[in-house]
C-alpha cells in the first residue's frame, strides 16, 4: 500500500479555522512534523485543504520503515 509523507512547514498565525483543524487531524501540531497517510482520496482532500502549510511526496515502504524504525529508537 501506497502511503504520503506530510510535513508541515509553516505557522498558523491567522489561519482559516477549517486549515487549524484539518492539521490537528493530521497530527501536525507543529512545525516540521511529519506524518505518514495512506495515499486515498480522504487523506488527499485533507492535503488540498492545507496545501499552502504542508509540503508531502509519496513515500516507497523501504523510506516508510526507516522512519518508522528511526522514530521508534529516539523516543
Amino acid at each position: 500500500m501506497a502511503r504520503i509523507a506530510i510535513v508541515r512547514m509553516r505557522g498558523l498565525f491567522g489561519v482559516n479555522p477549517t486549515v487549524r483543524k484539518t492539521l490537528e487531524s493530521l497530527r501536525l501540531v507543529k512545525n516540521n512534523f511529519c506524518t505518514l497517510v495512506p495515499d486515498d482520496a480522504s487523506h488527499k482532500g485533507m492535503i488540498r485543504t492545507c496545501q499552502d502549510f504542508v509540503a508531502w511526496g509519496e513515500v516507497d515502504e523501504k523510506t516508510a520503515a526507516h522512519m518508522i524504525f528511526k522514530r521508534g529508537k529516539s523516543g
